[in-house]
């Protein structure tokens, strides 16, 4: 059996005080594997595009506001496992589509990066040192298709392909950046199958099965490639569906973490080692928390 036992819970919501006696509506974009850092977003009144404020937490330092981004049209930052780098992008909502990443440091403040000549691309993980990232851009306005990417500034931008699918979205990648985790779409006449896949330069490709029939969503890996976590598709109504966490390995299968599963999950990540795991939920009262604990696979 597969089990999750929590051992610290915080309630970020409760450090981040209101503004002007409105109320506020706190959302956590990422999460270091050991719950230390975090980055998110804040709005006063709630989901005005206008107030958002963007904040990094850290145990040593706690709430910091990321003045640079302050009115930013700022999406899907993540961060590195020691708060010192942030990645994100940048959307253009008059267009309706990603316009460009940035990364995000202390030190230097925000470094605008562009869009690498591709059309919608977005930042979806982070290496553990902040030096990588991967993530998914628009390859063809037509199909649509999708295409996972990985960039670091040694080696430039990589589009890995749809590997093999209709359209690839790298959505994970290990501390080390050796493992890439994601999801891919297939089209097979009037129906879709989507999945999860875990990838690396030296074994290639491995699909993750879909969980009762429904899309998984890997989100992170451990170093070694052997435990992934993620989301899937629990239950879905006429609008959108609610999303349950999940850990996979090839001996296990994918199992639901059914001590979680009753959160809203906006975030879950796997330690290097595979055996710790943290991540960010919202509850029913609309407030943002940040848990870890230990994984245990047996």
């Amino acid at each position: 059996p597969t089990s999750f036992v929590q051992l610290h819970l915080l309630n970020v919501s409760k450090l981040i005080p209101a503004l002007h006696g409105h109320p506020k509506t706190v959302r956590i974009n990422d999460v270091a594997y050991d719950g230390s850092a975090a980055v998110g977003s804040f709005a006063n009144p709630p989901d005005k595009y206008d107030g958002r404020r963007f904040f990094i937490y850290t145990k040593s330092s706690g709430i910091q506001e990321i003045e640079a981004l302050r009115g930013q049209p700022a999406v899907g930052m993540r961060i590195s496992s020691n708060g010192a780098v942030v990645w994100g992008s940048f959307y253009d909502y008059r267009r309706g589509t990603h316009a460009g990443v940035f990364r995000w440091t202390r030190e230097g403040g925000v470094e605008e990066l562009g869009s690498f000549g591709q059309r919608g691309l977005k930042i979806e993980a982070t290496s553990a040192d902040g030096q990588v990232v991967v993530g998914d851009f628009i390859y063809s306005m037509t199909t649509p298709t999708y295409h996972a990417f990985r960039y670091s500034q040694s080696r430039g931008f990589e589009d890995l392909g749809a590997m093999g699918a209709d359209s690839a979205a790298a959505r994970g990648i290990s501390g080390d950046a050796r493992w890439v985790a994601g999801h891919l779409h297939f089209r097979k006449g009037p129906s879709h199958i989507s999945h999860g896949f875990v990838h690396s330069e030296t074994t290639g490709l491995h699909h993750i099965p879909p969980h009762f029939g429904r899309a998984a969503f890997a989100s992170s890996i451990s170093n070694d490639g052997s435990v992934v976590v993620g989301t899937y598709h629990a239950e879905c109504g006429f609008v959108e569906c609610t999303d349950a966490p999940f850990v996979y390995t090839r001996q296990t299968g994918v199992k639901t973490i059914l001590e979680i599963s009753a959160h809203s999950i906006a975030r879950i990540v796997v330690s290097p080692d595979g055996t710790q795991l943290s991540g960010a939920y919202m509850d029913s009262d609309l407030e943002s928390y940040i848990f870890t604990g230990t994984l245990v696979i047996e």
